[in-house]
């Protein structure tokens, strides 16, 4: 394509009379706007905005699995607590203790 061409149709591309828009595009651009406005006011809310993520359906059911994998791993970890505490008290392990069975103090302690 020429240059003189291209010259020619972005000339005639100019020279184009804009359309006449609408009566009522004011009217419409205006209401567009208040709406925009009121829903971006309502929207604002961070508690309305949190509460509202919170009562996803997929929220309510990740909070529900945790709480119950938590109810179920919670005794099984205290219970191993409490038997490994039975294993080492069986095994005499506590040397460092004053009342260690196998230390001088200890045995002394134990003298009447």
């Amino acid at each position: 394509m020429n240059d003189s061409e291209l010259e020619k149709l972005l000339t005639g591309i100019c020279r184009r009379k804009t359309p006449e828009l609408p009566s009522s595009f004011a009217g419409n651009v205006l209401r567009e706007i208040r709406l925009r406005k009121s829903h971006a006011a309502e929207s604002h809310s961070w508690f309305a905005e949190l509460l509202h993520a919170w009562l996803r359906p997929q929220t309510v059911a990740l909070a529900f699995s945790i709480a119950i994998a938590v109810g179920a791993v919670a005794p099984l970890t205290m219970s191993f607590a409490e038997s490994s505490q039975a294993a080492v008290r069986g095994l005499d392990l506590n040397v460092f203790s004053s009342m260690a069975p196998n230390a001088p103090s200890g045995l002394l302690a134990k003298i009447p």
